[in-house]
């Protein structure tokens, strides 16, 4: 069965979402059926729709990690659009000014360092300080419902994860924004759920074409790789940006043939590294050639990311010690290692090699509390 997105019952069923003057945040990842970017869609049916707001990568995906897009006004339906990434939550609050109701549109990864999750909780925040409800439209997990991984200390709190959720968290973005709205005593959001989606499904599952969520995810595949191999982007080893395998092919200039061979040796489950070299166009190590693996991902269901993640890690920092290196703060305001607030705390590069169980040592997640939509 084909999953029918929350947009689609939308579309079917305008009044699913009441007020006269609507706000979108959104993207090009959330589309109609007939993969028309939903402010399209639903503008051309419906007149409430007045503003629309951009998360990180800008409404079309045009920005890389990390950067900002100006406000603008979208051409084809001549709505402004205001960019909320980086921004302070008073001034989003200020753009909901006169506004019956904002409705959150985006296609999430179920990664906890993945930032569309944290801009729809900051969206939530400012529309709870200007009364304004929030309405949620609902699509997959691309890792199903699997959870899985350390959760986060107060100290690591980012852009990359504000509430310690698992680092594979499992949960739909409605679900997730369900459950902050309950930790942090916020109004609830009205979530309009998918129909046809279990917890058992993963994205091939769903009938939905793949619409890639930013520009280094772009294949199911990369995101079902994309909670363990973002690791690497806390080392000085390549996660593959600047190739078109970014997170499938990881490597460094130092490493040689032997590191593919010690992957294969620890026999991970529903995996198989491919001994690769490539050279980055662009990010970590331009212009080099690089020796490292790809990451096929053989069976889903027994498929650990994480535990991938840790074995590239660990396997790299035993072939190439004198080279292997985490990377420092090197971002303004930045007090911790990147790599402390991808995996939530200091225990992964503090502890990694030494036999312990990282995940079992780190914080453990914050427990859900409010009922899940699907089964």
């Amino acid at each position: 069965m084909k999953v029918q997105t929350g947009a689609e019952q939308l579309l079917a069923r305008p009044e699913l979402i009441p007020g006269a003057r609507l706000g979108l945040l959104t993207n090009y990842t959330a589309v109609t059926p007939d993969l028309v970017p939903l402010w399209i869609g639903w503008h051309r049916v419906d007149p409430r729709l007045q503003v629309l707001f951009g998360p990180e990568h800008g409404l079309w995906g045009s920005a890389q990690a990390g950067e900002a897009e100006s406000d603008q006004v979208e051409p084809v339906t001549g709505l402004p659009v205001v960019d909320t990434y980086g921004q302070e939550e008073s001034r989003w609050a200020a753009e909901m000014a006169g506004l019956d109701g904002v409705v959150i549109d985006l296609q999430d990864v179920g990664s906890r360092c993945y930032t569309y999750a944290w801009s729809a909780l900051r969206f939530l925040r400012a529309a709870s300080r200007r009364g304004v409800p929030v309405y949620v439209l609902d699509r997959p997990n691309p890792l199903a419902g699997v959870v899985a991984g350390p959760g986060l200390q107060a100290d690591c709190v980012s852009l990359v994860g504000e509430l310690g959720v698992p680092l594979r968290h499992g949960l739909t973005l409605g679900e997730l924004l369900r459950e902050a709205a309950a930790w942090l005593d916020l109004p609830e959001p009205s979530v309009i759920a998918m129909k046809g989606w279990r917890r058992d499904k993963f994205w091939a599952e769903t009938g939905l074409p793949w619409v890639p969520p930013s520009p280094n995810l772009p294949t199911p595949a990369s995101a079902l790789v994309y909670p363990g191999t973002v690791l690497l982007e806390g080392s000085n080893l390549s996660e593959g940006r600047g190739t078109t395998l970014p997170f499938e092919l990881v490597g460094a200039p130092w490493l040689t043939e032997e590191w593919a061979w010690a992957l294969r040796q620890r026999d991970l489950p529903g995996v198989q590294f491919r001994l690769a070299r490539f050279q980055p166009t662009g990010h970590k190590y331009a212009g080099q050639v690089l020796t490292g693996v790809q990451l096929h991902v053989l069976d889903p269901d027994r498929f650990d990311p994480i535990q991938a993640g840790l074995a590239l890690l660990e396997t790299a920092k035993e072939q190439a010690p004198e080279h292997f290196a985490w990377r420092e703060p090197d971002w303004e305001g930045a007090s911790r290692p990147f790599v402390d607030l991808l995996w939530g705390s200091p225990v992964l590069r503090e502890q990694l090699g030494t036999g312990v169980d990282l995940v079992e040592a780190s914080p453990a997640p914050i427990r859900p509390v409010t009922a899940p939509l699907y089964r």
